[in-house]
């Protein structure tokens, strides 16, 4: 081997070796608040919902959305190695971030059988139509409700955001204007 093929393999080793020294550098000044994996029934708050919405929308406006089809919750933490390393770069566990979309998407629904609830009684007290069984029903299913009243209170005020951020809508942070 030549001098030169030498100095090449050395050099290239250094790089590398400098490379995985660094890694865990990148990270020091990082908010380590999403890097960590949820434990079960772990409540969603205000700055949390507000980080993950912001970065929902920017996964969905960017290159990365074409992997989120892939993804099952059901799938164990198998999740497209694109998305990993997106989110890590975000400060941001895989779980964590999933953990999360899963549990906002069953408070909304208990969000909007509250206020279909609601809307039932309302109008069966109104007189005009007998909706006792659909209530009974809506009743029963809130009755199972996991959810403290306030997460579902804070859902329940950013529901619009929520649903069009989820859906992919574009949203302007009225804010910035």
């Amino acid at each position: 081997m030549t001098r030169t093929i030498k100095c090449i393999i050395i050099t290239i080793c250094i790089i590398i070796l400098m490379w995985f020294c660094t890694l865990p550098v990148l990270r020091l000044g990082a908010d380590k608040t999403y890097i960590e994996p949820p434990y079960q029934n772990e409540k969603i708050n205000t700055r949390e919902l507000a980080d993950f919405l912001a970065l929902w929308q920017r996964m969905m406006n960017g290159s990365i959305k074409k992997y989120v089809a892939q993804i099952s919750l059901k799938s164990s933490g198998q999740y497209p190695r694109p998305i990993v390393k997106w989110l890590e770069l975000q400060n941001w566990n895989v779980e964590r971030y999933f953990y999360i979309e899963q549990r906002l998407m069953q408070i909304v629904e208990y969000v909007n059988l509250r206020k279909n609830l609601e809307g039932n009684i309302s109008i069966s007290a109104s007189g005009n139509i007998n909706l006792g069984d659909i209530i009974a029903d809506q009743k029963k299913k809130m009755s199972a409700c996991p959810f403290g009243e306030d997460e579902m209170q804070l859902v329940e005020q950013n529901l619009y955001l929520i649903t069009q951020i989820m859906s992919g809508n574009p949203v302007v942070d009225k804010k910035q204007d």
